[in-house]
């Protein structure tokens, strides 16, 4: 149906097994850019929305940011957390808590990149999906990269 957000496997597979639970329906593009905007808030750094679909069949969106300390990397996460929470969402899985370098948020058609500041930079994994759409960031959300020299 034309303008009805398309459901994925398990947002079905939740809906139909959950019957008399609050089940929300929120796009992935949807859960990206709350996701980027609760890393904002918690002043993530280098904050960018990759559209992958086109690219891989891991998920539809990427969501990167980075941080100036583990600790730091811990707070977006609890705030990616609570912000996805508060629509009725929960990661399939998280990987990277224990040392909190590289934190991955798995929400099926969601994947969010955690980095510590030089994490991401050695992994660089915006650039290998390069090829990637880039969404543009939700108000509250910033993200360009500052050019230094």
């Amino acid at each position: 149906m034309a303008g009805q957000p398309r459901l994925s496997a398990s947002e079905i597979f939740l809906s139909a097994s959950s019957p008399g639970r609050a089940f929300s329906v929120i796009s992935a593009r949807e859960k990206a850019i709350l996701s980027a905007s609760a890393a904002q808030a918690k002043d993530g750094e280098n904050i960018a929305i990759l559209e992958v679909a086109r690219l891989t069949a891991m998920a539809d969106f990427f969501v990167f940011c980075s941080a100036q300390s583990r600790r730091q990397v811990l707070a977006i996460a609890d705030g990616i957390d609570a912000s996805l929470s508060r629509k009725g969402l929960s990661p399939l899985s998280v990987e990277g808590r224990k040392n909190a370098l590289w934190i991955l948020m798995d929400y099926n058609d969601l994947i969010v990149h955690l980095f510590e500041k030089q994490a991401m930079e050695f992994y660089d994994l915006e650039r290998l999906w390069g090829d990637a759409t880039r969404l543009p960031l939700p108000k509250t959300a910033r993200s360009p990269r500052v050019q230094e020299g």
